[in-house]
């Protein structure tokens, strides 16, 4: 009651329809895969330099309460002005 398939008449179709074909339609591609090399070198430099992030204390962080930061003798100050609030009082420049 299954149905039977006879591979063996199929695959000689095939092969006769191809080669019945014109000689400017058959076309043959190359396929290949791409080496695992350079995929797996980037995946290690990304997770050795997410670990220099992770491993490397950070240089900004300062104990702040007992060590301030010394300030550049140029430095003088944040702006308090809002700069959406700016009328051209040039109050900025005199800070």
């Amino acid at each position: 009651m299954g149905l039977e398939v006879d591979f063996e008449k199929i695959s000689e179709e095939i092969s006769t329809s191809v080669e019945n074909l014109a000689p400017e339609k058959k076309r043959f591609y190359r396929v290949t895969t791409p080496s695992l090399g350079p995929s797996v070198v980037r995946n290690i430099e990304a997770i050795t330099t997410g670990l220099k992030y992770v491993i490397r204390p950070m240089r900004i962080t300062i104990d702040y309460p007992r060590q301030v930061l010394e300030q550049p003798p140029w430095y003088r100050g944040m702006f308090r002005l809002l700069e959406n609030v700016c009328i051209g009082c040039s109050l900025c420049d005199i800070i």
